[in-house]
């Protein structure tokens, strides 16, 4: 099984969304997975680390036309620009049996063009602020409800919720 893992690090995002995501991948790695992570050169990243720890990496532009580098974390990033820098860095890549982001930018528009390279989505979530276009959610903090989702899933999405998934 191959699987992408979209999520960014930077002084205003924090790393945590890449140490949730680099604990996902070490897991499905042992049980035999090829786990591939595009992130943002912005400050802070951590693609160097993730290539230490022998993850394949695709490194994404720091920055978008028209995006503004003061805006809140969980603003939606420009869609279009990250789906077109993602296609070139994926250029050349045999296909991915899932792409899991783990984004506060990234809502449904970015999971629905997403899957010209991977036809299961996965998205890892804390706020149920957006809608998805996704096969599988996973919250694990308490917050995650099925109430909290009812109204931004898709029918048949699988959701993994609450603290037992952490």
């Amino acid at each position: 099984m191959r699987v992408l893992i979209r999520a960014d690090a930077s002084p205003t995002i924090g790393s945590g969304h890449i140490a949730r995501c680099l604990t996902l991948a070490r897991a499905l790695r042992r049980m035999g997975a090829h786990v591939a992570f595009a992130c943002r050169r912005l400050p802070g990243h951590r693609l160097d680390s993730l290539a230490a720890e022998g993850f394949e990496t695709f490194a994404l532009p720091d920055g978008y036309p028209d995006e503004d580098p003061l805006q809140a974390i969980e603003s939606l990033l420009p869609w279009q620009a990250d789906i077109a820098a993602l296609g070139q860095a994926l250029e050349q890549q045999a296909a991915f049996d899932w792409i899991i982001a783990d984004h506060y930018g990234l809502d449904h528009h970015w999971q629905t063009a997403a899957r010209r390279w991977a036809p299961r989505i996965g998205a890892v979530d804390d706020l149920a602020t957006r809608t998805y276009s996704v096969d599988l959610l996973l919250n694990q903090n308490l917050s995650g409800t099925p109430e909290a989702y009812a109204s931004l899933l898709a029918p048949g999405c699988q959701t993994l919720l609450g603290p037992r998934f952490a």
